[in-house]
């Protein structure tokens, strides 16, 4: 089962994400919505395997459920997450539980309390990728381009991920009545002079 936010529903996640005082569990999640990432590639990410330069973040092979090495492009709203996280020069992990000083292992207590607060206590952090790929399908991006920002290994894996809601098919639709209502507002080509029209 698959969890879809409204617009309505993801905005208000986003205002308790940016403004819980649970800051690294929010950082957390709110880089998993912008990355379209697994939470336990989330978890296990180290600052030595992000690249803020040139904008990627590797995942190794051991961190990957292809157990393959992959790289994950870092889109603007990444890598705001992560000038925001009060990082120590000690840290080893990205998302780093300063209780233990060492990564999160578990989430799921303040992430429950998150979603309840936020009114979507359905939404899981799976969701995330979901809602991930689904955006870049809406937004015209093909699923050859969201299955190698999602690491997948086969499209027909990715086409799972790709929700286009009834706007979006709407839209679509639509664009064939756009076309077809320019052709019918050009005006016809006058005949050279001394050509007969039949």
């Amino acid at each position: 089962m698959e969890n879809i936010l409204t617009d309505e529903q993801l905005k208000t996640l986003l205002d308790v994400l940016h403004t819980d005082s649970n800051r690294p569990i929010c950082q957390l999640v709110l880089y998993l919505i912008s990355t379209g990432c697994r939470l336990s590639e989330a978890l296990t990410a180290r600052w030595s395997n992000i690249n803020e330069a040139n904008k990627f973040w590797t995942i190794p092979a051991a961190n990957s459920k292809s157990k393959r090495q992959r790289s994950i492009p870092l889109s603007d709203s990444a890598l705001e997450i992560l000038k925001q996280i009060d990082r120590k020069e000690s840290d080893i992990y990205v998302f780093t539980n300063r209780k233990t000083g060492t990564r999160f292992k578990n989430i799921f207590r303040p992430w429950d309390r998150i979603r309840n607060k936020a009114g979507v206590p359905f939404f899981r952090c799976h969701d995330a990728r979901h809602g991930f790929a689904s955006f870049c399908v809406q937004n015209g991006r093909s699923l050859y381009e969201v299955s190698k920002l999602l690491g997948h290994a086969d499209t027909r894996t990715t086409q799972r991920y790709a929700h286009l809601n009834e706007k979006t098919l709407l839209e679509a639709a639509n664009s064939v009545t756009i076309k077809l209502s320019a052709v019918m507002q050009m005006k016809p080509k006058e005949a050279p002079t001394g050509v007969v029209v039949v």
